[in-house]
């Protein structure tokens, strides 16, 4: 049986551009991405801590709320999902046996300290490379230690280094990295496309590369197209739909204020009608009832 672990790198290697990568806010979005053909999806801490929580992405957020979280999405959408569990909450194995259990495909642990932030701020702190190369160690045992295995999942280690020690000092990090039992490696914040060259130069072809294109960051927004070109792997946009919906949002709280009515955007076609959505889900109003939806709920998980 293939692992959903495997299914996230045969999506990866399945393309010759990077493999586009969004941040979903809910599990819904997800479905849309699945629907739109896109073959993997991302849980974003920053998109969590800000759109579900309404709180900071300063690492308060825990292994229950994330692993809540997964397993919500990969209750209805059969997409690899990519985790963000910031710096592994203090015990990276049980973190990558909780992640695995809830059904995602792999996660990024950083080397910050548990005082994080997001990784395009100022002002960050990072742990020794010997203490990150700890957690990606017992990051790596938690792949087949826990209840359900998966030898394939991805441990990717980012590292925010290139902020604070240069880009010769994250280099150091990530061959460190790689030598603990890294998967994948995420460099976090780089400002020039060909940092990616130099990455992929020293990791080699075989190690999955991602680059994140985060909107107003300090890494310009390089296409599919330039990042295919220094052989990065994974494009990653972790909270440009959760942008999108604070955007639109914003636009139609004030006009439905000044409006009084939501008229102009249901004849902009900006809201949707009810059968888009519930197509979606898979659920007839006239057919189903509690029942059928536990039962195909159900059947997904045997």
């Amino acid at each position: 049986m293939t692992t959903i672990g495997q299914q996230f790198l045969d999506a990866i290697y399945a393309e010759t551009a990077p493999l586009l990568v969004l941040g979903a806010p809910t599990p819904f979005v997800a479905m849309q991405m699945e629907a739109k053909g896109y073959k993997a999806a991302y849980l974003s801490g920053a998109g969590m801590s800000y759109f579900s929580y309404g709180i900071p992405d300063v690492g308060i957020l825990g292994l229950d709320e994330v692993a809540a979280e997964v397993r919500k999405f990969c209750r209805v959408c059969d997409l690899p999902l990519l985790v963000d569990v910031d710096t592994g909450w203090n015990d990276p194995e049980k973190t990558t046996q909780t992640i695995i259990a809830a059904g995602a495909a792999g996660f990024h642990i950083e080397d910050q300290t548990e005082d994080k932030r997001c990784g395009h701020l100022d002002g960050k702190s990072i742990v020794p490379t010997t203490e990150m190369a700890e957690r990606i160690k017992a990051a790596v045992k938690g792949k087949t230690s826990g209840q359900i295995k998966d030898p394939n999942f991805m441990i990717m280690a980012r590292t925010d280094a290139f902020a604070i020690e240069g880009f010769e000092g994250a280099i150091k990090r990530i061959e460190a990295y790689i030598d603990a039992g890294a998967t994948a490696i995420f460099a976090e914040a780089m400002t020039d496309l060909e940092h990616y060259r130099k990455i992929r130069d020293v990791i080699g072809k075989d190690i999955p590369l991602l680059a994140n294109m985060t909107e107003y960051g300090k890494t310009p927004l390089f296409s599919q197209s330039e990042l295919a070109s220094v052989d990065v792997d994974i494009m990653l946009l972790p909270v440009s739909l959760n942008r999108a919906m604070h955007g639109m949002t914003t636009t139609w709280l004030d006009e439905i204020k000044k409006t009084g009515t939501t008229q102009g955007m249901v004849d902009r076609g900006e809201l949707r009608p009810r059968h888009e959505y519930s197509d979606l889900i898979d659920y007839n109003p006239q057919t189903d009832s509690r029942e059928t939806v536990l039962a195909r709920l159900n059947a997904r998980h045997k």
